[in-house]
């Protein structure tokens, strides 16, 4: 019988890849860790296309002879995009224990490459081996009684692959929009990096541009909403936007609920630690809403308007892809919006201008109004722009 004295826990927090697998739209990429025969992945990073985040923990049991002799333990480390009917391999790479020992606080960030050994990107890694605190100190064993000897073929046993349960989130609550203002960054930092956040929360996760400013004191000015899941806390990760220097510098988490049962709006500095180190802060606007939403939205500020008048409004909307859409926008709220280009023509990595009237609410002193982008090709809303209108 093995006797297991030690857990090895990785896990893979995000990833930086060169291109996107997928034709249209983003891919859903996850990672498989294979030690010896036995194998584990986390969890699909959906929608999250090159730059996916992860936040499962993959535990493997060693023996004291594995510990004893780390280059031994050899981790296979893939990723994979995984599509209704297949899973297409992205990148691997091969690390062992004696490497990983050697790494300050357990953390790497790992090339991956082909089978032809052509870069498509890294993956940033954390590592902690520890005592299994449940394995017996010591085991009896009973001799095996000895049988006759019989020459046989032993079949190699079948690689078992164990899928790790989807996380099952708990109900979402409402929708929480995010507007990072300025970080504060003491350690591991140059004034001339540019740095960007990754906001995880439920199975959302969402990137930000890169920073304005110096390194040291980035300032970002992006407006991000995710849906607001019940008890899940929010992390707030930092990131280079140089891919081949890419790694983690420090990491947040905040109690999303708590915050939403107490204001529907603050603001919050949040310390960034790496490992017990503290490395630095980021100050966070959040406002919560009651209503949920099937796709992201965008949340615009309170547009004032006089009664029985209207103000002209236009957005601009940006193709990240290499792809031409067409665009339908349309609204249900016609009391309180009218859309004046409604179909739309959005060229590859460029963009359109959305143009509006709107008009001041009738029968209350603010309400929301919602419009809606559609991709034809794709039949789907591709996200929806929040605005929130006061009488004046």
């Amino acid at each position: 019988m093995t006797s297991y004295t030690h857990i090895l826990n990785i896990s893979p927090q995000s990833g930086e890849f060169l291109i996107n697998a997928d034709m249209i739209g983003d891919m859903d990429p996850f990672v498989r860790v294979t030690i010896g025969k036995e194998t584990k992945q986390t969890e699909t990073a959906y929608n999250q296309g090159k730059t996916p985040v992860w936040k499962n923990t993959l535990s493997f049991k060693l023996t004291a002879d594995q510990v004893a002799q780390p280059g031994s333990v050899v981790m296979l480390i893939e990723a994979f995009d995984e599509d209704p009917t297949s899973e297409d391999f992205l990148g691997k790479t091969t690390f062992t224990l004696a490497q990983m020992k050697e790494k300050i606080g357990g953390f790497a960030i790992l090339e991956l490459t082909t089978g032809a050994n052509k870069p498509v990107g890294t993956i940033s890694v954390q590592f902690e081996l520890k005592k299994d605190t449940n394995a017996p100190s010591a085991q009896k064993t009973t001799p095996a009684k000895k049988t006759p000897h019989k020459t046989t073929t032993q079949k190699t046993p079948e690689l078992v692959v164990q899928q790790i349960e989807k996380t099952r989130f708990t109900k979402i609550i409402g929708t929480v929009v995010v507007k990072p203002s300025v970080g504060k960054l003491d350690v591991g930092v140059s004034d001339i990096q540019k740095l960007y956040l990754v906001f995880v929360h439920g199975e959302s996760a969402f990137k930000t541009n890169p920073c304005e400013g110096p390194g040291r004191k980035p300032v970002f000015k992006d407006t991000i909403s995710m849906p607001l899941y019940e008890n899940e806390d929010m992390i707030v990760r930092v990131f280079d936007v140089n891919v081949e220097k890419s790694s983690t510098f420090g990491e947040g988490k905040i109690n999303l609920y708590d915050l939403a049962t107490k204001n529907n709006h603050l603001n919050i500095t949040t310390p960034l630690y790496s490992g017990k180190q503290k490395v630095g802060e980021v100050t966070l606007n959040f406002e919560f809403f009651s209503e949920t939403f099937d796709n992201p939205v965008r949340v615009f500020p309170v547009v004032s308007v006089k009664k029985g008048e209207f103000i002209n409004k236009k957005v601009r909307y940006n193709n990240l892809e290499n792809i031409q859409k067409s665009l339908i926008v349309r609204t249900e709220d016609k009391d309180l919006v009218f859309i004046k280009n409604q179909i739309l023509t959005l060229p590859p990595k460029g963009f359109v201008e959305i143009r509006f009237k709107i008009f001041a609410p009738v029968q209350e002193p603010e309400a929301n109004c919602k419009v809606d982008v559609i991709v034809e090709e794709m039949k789907e809303i591709e996200e929806s722009l929040l605005f929130r209108v006061k009488s004046a």
